[in-house]
């Protein structure tokens, strides 16, 4: 066990299924607390409460949290408890160019403590790139953010990020230590199972000669689903249902426009809609044959890592992508790698696994075999510890 004082400050450990990296962690430390909010509004805009500590969770803080945007969100009480607790080492899972990276940070600076960031970021900051993708207003708008970064990399003493694209971006401003990491899924709720997948199968209704396709996660537009919907609309010779995600942080807007488009291309008997917590979830990643993340680019987004793609892929479920952000890498196969925004291509990747049950079979046992290997909560504990337990 390792004496140090461990505080972590997260606002994704308000969910259960994302604290499965604390209780690894709490293995090894021994003060270990965990700072959540006590409620979080999602970009949709509906609010969810901090879910009830487990029984192996580390101690776990909750915290009103004030605001919505990651970079100016605060704590009201974080003082408060960093003065109680007085952490020997601190990880801030939040981008260091924030309200909160400054304000923890001037705090290690006085109290002789460390701290380490985890960032998702994937865009650049830089003048030339924000003028490119965003034109004056993203220049104006990320400049300050760019400099603010030279300026916080002397006071971090350790960063963590999870794509190729945020490794390049912390090193040219010249942080410490910079750390890819996995955001690992915990295979103990994540794992291939052929009874669990049959009953679901037989609970969703699909036919023995039927592919399941599916899509999990937010219905949003940059998600792409609608790019699905239109590929499947060409792919009516086929034996395929559609599996969909209905209550997940979604806009409303955009649902509709996903309804419509179902109802146009007369899809409406093919599309099986679910709800699911995040451990129930498991079960229709095992019943689905492929699931497709269709995601696009945009000024203001690209994938920075895509979870529910891991999810599936220890699921046992093929999985194709968008070469958006960290999609490509995450899956590792280009076979498996669409061209964003291209519907020509989903329909050719989709009709040969639909028309092969050994290459699904195939890719199933290779993805799986991925994420176990690298994508565990277990790896991303084994990464972290390699930073916390020498800082």
């Amino acid at each position: 066990m390792v004496s140090c004082n461990l505080l972590i400050i997260s606002h994704a450990g308000i969910k259960q299924i994302n604290r499965a990296v604390y209780r690894h962690l709490s293995n090894t430390f021994q003060q270990l607390n965990v700072v959540i909010p006590q409620s979080l509004i999602l970009s949709s805009g509906k609010r969810i409460e901090a879910e009830p500590a487990l029984s192996d969770d580390p101690r776990l803080i909750p915290l009103e949290l004030i605001g919505r945007n990651p970079r100016t969100y605060y704590y009201p009480k974080m003082a408060e408890i960093l003065n109680q607790i007085r952490p020997e080492v601190i990880l801030l899972e939040n981008d260091p160019v924030s309200r909160l990276g400054f304000s923890v940070s001037s705090w290690c600076n006085n109290n002789q403590a460390l701290l380490v960031c985890q960032s998702y970021e994937n865009f650049s900051r830089g003048p030339l790139s924000s003028f490119r993708q965003r034109g004056l207003l993203g220049l104006l708008k990320n400049i300050p953010i760019h400099l603010l970064n030279f300026y916080m990399a002397r006071h971090v003493d350790a960063m963590l990020v999870i794509n190729n694209d945020g490794e390049l971006i912390f090193r040219n401003y010249g942080y410490r230590q910079v750390i890819r990491m996995p955001l690992g899924y915990d295979p103990s709720v994540f794992y291939m199972n052929e009874s669990k997948r049959a009953d679901y199968r037989t609970k969703l209704l699909v036919k023995n000669d039927e592919v399941l396709i599916a899509y999990f996660g937010r219905l949003v537009e940059q998600k792409g689903v609608h790019l699905l919907i239109e590929a499947l609309s060409t792919m009516m010779g086929l034996r395929w249902r559609l599996l969909l995600d209905h209550a997940h942080d979604s806009s409303d807007g955009y649902v509709q426009r996903i309804q419509n488009l179902i109802a146009q291309y007369k899809l409406t008997e093919r599309v099986t809609y679910f709800e699911a917590d995040h451990f129930e979830i498991a079960n229709y990643m095992r019943a689905a044959d492929v699931m497709v993340a269709p995601s696009l680019t945009t000024p203001n987004f690209k994938e920075q890592y895509g979870r529910a793609v891991q999810e599936a892929m220890a699921c046992g479920c093929v999985c194709l992508a968008a070469d958006s952000g960290h999609l490509p890498d995450l899956l590792g196969n280009r076979m498996l790698i669409f061209e964003e925004n291209n519907v020509a291509q989903i329909v050719g990747k989709l009709t040969d696994l639909a028309l092969s049950a050994a290459k699904r079979n195939a890719f199933s046992k290779e993805l799986s075999e991925r994420a176990r290997r690298y994508l565990t909560t277990q790896e991303q504990a084994r990464v972290m510890l390699g930073i916390l337990q020498y800082q």
